[in-house]
């Protein structure tokens, strides 16, 4: 669970001289970085279980941690499992198996750990939310299987586009956004049971491993393809295409690569047999230590530093680790007190109208409005092909896409004040503006697409226990807009500032 260390900067002490008073500030110094950590023999390949806090070392760019939370096998944080499972030509003889052959390892969960499955290829969709109804979850496969069939008997115009690019990387964030708004505090991991013919530019690849990183999703896999057959394939779509940008090594464009920079693990499956491989997979989950450590303040700069976990014991020449090899730590608004009343001397506690239930609020015609959650986006890739040189590069960004052109809420004071009522600060506040494509409107995210130009910076200030007042450093120009209270997180608010109109709810 993301944790949030808070240094409240004390008044000076009265040493009998006039002194200013300053209103005190609320300001978010380190969070919680968790890593989970897995420790095999090398030469038996069995899992070590018997490791104390003291048996690791956690080293942040080679700087030296301080272990603050750790956590033996057996007692890490509830799972939230997403099951991407690739529908293609390929595979479709398997997915009438899958059901019986993953249901029985379900056993292996607890009773707080849930399950989502995706359908992957071609598109990318959610075929059951997150859910702790293993049957459920097991039925998503058959799903799977009758949407693929469906899928094949469709022709011309109608038939689902293939796409290279966007499977893979889709599916993975699809998963990782999803289980974020709905279990926010779990320890997220994706399984992905694929052929691995996944040709993705470097690009994407990079992209994609980042975000996974940011969310600290591991990824593992089940791979039924011959290694030969993958490198055969990869070499031919090279040719064909003339595809420059595509690297032709295993490691760095197949499942493997988010597998080894995630701290998951791919295998390899034979004769359709995926029981036994995926109760490793939920094994080894099950047998990860769980390690927490504080960053430096300096380390909460929007940027990722690398990560070296390492197992000081006896045997430690004889032991693989497997953990995530970097982290990422956004960088957090200060949040201000607001300033004292004259009369009382104490801030201020409540703003008269607003509701006590939480949300964010606007002000409008002397009214309190709560703004209604915006829908939700479809994750995608997007790009174009453009010549540098003699080659063709695809330039690819991660998109959600919002439906309609524009939000119901309009405003027309370009820099509007907003009311978040909610117990925990919202330090990782941002609020962007969309790009407006004709009837949709699109937002880049990632943490490497410079979103930094994209967000407008705000001023928070506290008003209460439970309220604050958040509002933009500098006027907004005209456009679409949304807001989010969390890094990666629903719930998102969207609004539109316009000119020259009076900020109502009313339905377009």
């Amino acid at each position: 669970m993301r944790r949030i260390a808070i240094l409240l900067l004390l008044l000076p002490l009265n040493s009998g001289l006039p002194q200013e008073i300053s209103p005190p500030t609320i300001q978010v110094i380190s969070r919680l970085v968790v890593i989970d950590v897995l420790v095999r023999d090398k030469r038996t390949g069995a899992r070590v279980d018997n490791l104390t806090a003291d048996h690791f070392r956690v080293f942040d760019e080679g700087r030296r941690q301080v272990i603050t939370q750790f956590g033996s096998t057996g007692h890490a944080r509830p799972l939230a499992l997403a099951l991407v499972v690739e529908a293609n030509a390929i595979t479709r003889k398997t997915l009438p198996t899958l059901k019986s052959a993953l249901l029985p390892a379900f056993g292996r969960l607890r009773p707080e750990d849930e399950l989502m499955v995706l359908r992957m290829l071609p598109g990318t969709q959610i075929v059951q939310d997150l859910t702790a109804d293993r049957e459920a979850a097991a039925g998503a496969f058959e799903e799977v299987a009758r949407r693929q069939q469906e899928s094949m008997r469709k022709k011309g115009k109608d038939h689902e586009k293939f796409s290279f690019e966007e499977n893979l990387s889709g599916a993975l964030l699809l998963a990782t956004r999803h289980i974020h708004e709905r279990r926010p505090g779990s320890r997220p991991a994706i399984i992905v049971i694929t052929a691995d013919l996944n040709i993705v530019p470097t690009s994407v690849v990079n992209q994609t491993a980042n975000e996974l990183l940011s969310a600290g999703v591991s990824v593992h896999a089940l791979i039924h393809l011959d290694i030969k057959l993958l490198a055969v394939f990869k070499t031919g779509i090279h040719v064909l295409f003339a595809r420059p940008d595509i690297r032709l090594r295993s490691t760095d464009q197949t499942i493997s690569y988010y597998s080894l920079r995630t701290g998951g693990e791919p295998l390899n499956v034979k004769n359709d047999d995926f029981g036994p491989a995926f109760e490793q997979v939920l094994g080894d989950l099950a047998a990860s230590y769980s390690i927490g450590f504080v960053p430096d303040a300096d380390r909460l700069n929007n940027k990722f530093h690398k990560l070296t976990v390492e197992v000081q014991a006896e045997n430690a020449k004889d032991l693989t680790v497997h953990a995530r090899r970097s982290y990422f730590v956004a960088r957090e608004h200060t949040i201000a007190a607001e300033s004292p009343s004259p009369e009382s001397g104490q801030a201020a506690a409540t703003v008269p109208g607003i509701s006590p239930e939480p949300g964010v609020y606007y002000m409008a015609g002397g009214a309190f409005l709560r703004l209604a959650e915006a829908p939700v986006p479809q994750v995608k890739l997007a790009g174009k092909i453009k010549a540098l040189l003699t080659q063709s590069i695809l330039r690819t960004a991660l998109i959600q896409i919002y439906p309609q052109a524009q939000a119901t809420l309009r405003i027309s004071d370009s820099q509007p004040v907003l009311f978040i009522r909610q117990r925990r600060p919202p330090s990782l506040a941002r609020l962007v503006r969309l790009e407006q494509r004709k009837d949709e409107r699109w937002m880049r995210v990632g943490l490497f697409l410079d979103q930094d130009r994209q967000a407008a910076v705000l001023v928070i200030t506290r008003v209460g226990d439970d309220l604050f007042r958040v509002t933009p450093a500098a006027p907004l120009a005209p456009g679409e807009y949304l807001l989010s209270l969390d890094e990666l997180a629903a719930p998102v608010y969207d609004f539109g500032i316009v000119s020259g109109s009076t900020p109502s709810m009313a339905r377009r």
